[in-house]
This record gives C-alpha cells, sequence and structure tokens, in this order.
C-alpha cells in the first residue's frame, strides 16, 4: 500500500514537471540535446546517496528525460531540456504553483533555481529545478533537497549552457 501510495505521489509529481516541458521552443542542433550518460547510476549514488539501475532514457526534443528504478522499489528521473528562456522557466514554476506543488527559492544555484516538495507524511518526492543560460535542469527522488541541489550544480556543470 506505501510503496503504491509512493508511486502514485511520484507519478503525480513526474506529470507535472514533465507536462510543462512543451513551454520553451527549440533551436537547437540536432544531437546537442544532453544524455542520460552525464547521469550515470554511480553520480547517483554519489550524490543522493541512492542505488539505481540504469536509466531509461526517453528524448523528445528539447527534453531529455532520464527515469531511473532504485534498488528499494522506488524511481527517480532527472530531466534536461535545452533552449529554454527566462520567461518558460518562470511559467515552469507557475504552472507547479498552479497545480498544486508549492516552490521554494533555491539561491546560489545556477542562474535561477527553485524547490518543489510533494507528497505526505515520510511518503514525498522532492525536486530541485535550474536554469544555468539557456539549459535546465531538474532532479525528482526522494533523497533531501540539499543532496539533490548538489546533483543539479554538477549537472550544470557538464551540460552545454
Amino acid at each position: 500500500m506505501r510503496k503504491a501510495l509512493f508511486a502514485r505521489t511520484l507519478a503525480g509529481a513526474l506529470v507535472v514537471t514533465t507536462s510543462i516541458a512543451g513551454l520553451a521552443g527549440s533551436a537547437f542542433a540536432q544531437g546537442e540535446e544532453p544524455s542520460c550518460a552525464l547521469a550515470p547510476p554511480a553520480l547517483i549514488k554519489k550524490y543522493l546517496g541512492l542505488t539505481v539501475y540504469e536509466p531509461r532514457e526517453a528524448l523528445n526534443p528539447p527534453v531529455t528525460v532520464c527515469s531511473y528504478f532504485t534498488s528499494s522499489a522506488g524511481s527517480m528521473i532527472v530531466r534536461f531540456e535545452v533552449d529554454v528562456s527566462a520567461e518558460a522557466f518562470l511559467a515552469t514554476r507557475e504552472g507547479l504553483d498552479a497545480g498544486g506543488q508549492d516552490t521554494e527559492d533555491l539561491k546560489g544555484l545556477g542562474d535561477d533555481a527553485f524547490t518543489s516538495t510533494i507528497g505526505a507524511g515520510t511518503i514525498v518526492a522532492n525536486t530541485v529545478i535550474a536554469i544555468k543560460g539557456s539549459t535546465e535542469v531538474l532532479v525528482t527522488s526522494t533523497a533531501p533537497l540539499k543532496k539533490a541541489a548538489k546533483l543539479v550544480k554538477k549537472l550544470l556543470k557538464l551540460v552545454k549552457t
């Protein structure tokens, strides 16, 4: 029951965060979008402390979504989006707030960043979203926000911005 509730909570968070992707247009050259190779399981383990299996990559330019299953029957995602404007980034945040997924500022990460937590009790999904240049990176997992922010910071250094 608890795992099913967590799966529904995380799935809801993922639907909200990934469905907003169409707000920005794409002007990247074919093949320049980030890949899940930037976030291998060893990197996830190092920064989040989660043991995950190889990611399943879903490429829908300008978005790349890396879905991971954890060894504890949970899941998490890393999401990259290129060619994101400041207006589109703000619209993403406003969409989350409007959907009941309250956001909070996160200072010192990229050009702009915010966090969101959805769930109840011990069943929560934490999300960190940051933009640097025109590249947005999102991490949603059960890991604490502080750890997720460190992973996002690392990924922003790895992607072309």
